[in-house]
């Protein structure tokens, strides 16, 4: 048991520095709070400094990457929770509840949103960047069903 625990402890650390990569990229990129679309068609980068109250939206399909902070969605009687360690994935457009639960000026909320439809349609892959980011197995899916 404790092996598995120390080893679990050090993979974490091992993402650690790439993750706050990730996060001051993105920080960068979307200085006040909002959705940011990107240059590229298909991505956009959300910041949110406080958390939000729990708030009725439509999920369009698309894959959410949360790089800093903490997020639930709720759907029927499913709770899906994604942040840093699990993104969340919506195959098909959904009325569902959103709410913001960890963020803060010092730490907001960040995430990438990548729209599936631009490329689900074109050739059912990911775009590259997207999948070597995934493919290194320190996230984990929550599947949004419909």
């Amino acid at each position: 048991m404790f092996d598995s625990t120390l080893q679990k402890t050090l993979e974490l650390k091992s993402y650690a520095e790439p993750q706050q990569e990730l996060s001051a990229r993105v920080a960068r990129l979307t200085p006040v709070d909002g959705v940011h679309q990107s240059a590229l068609s298909w991505l956009a980068l959300i910041r949110n400094s406080v958390p939000t109250v729990c708030m009725a939206t439509v999920y369009q399909p698309c894959l959410a990457i949360v790089v800093q902070g903490r997020k639930r969605a709720l759907l029927n009687d499913e709770v899906f929770y994604y942040d840093a360690l699990n993104y969340l994935v919506v195959s098909v457009t959904l009325p569902a509840m959103g709410q913001v639960l960890e963020a803060s000026v010092e730490r907001p909320y960040l995430c990438l949103r990548v729209s599936c439809s631009s490329w689900v349609s074109a050739d059912r892959r990911l775009p590259r960047p997207i999948v070597a980011c995934l493919s290194r197995g320190w996230m984990r899916p929550c599947w949004m069903p419909y």
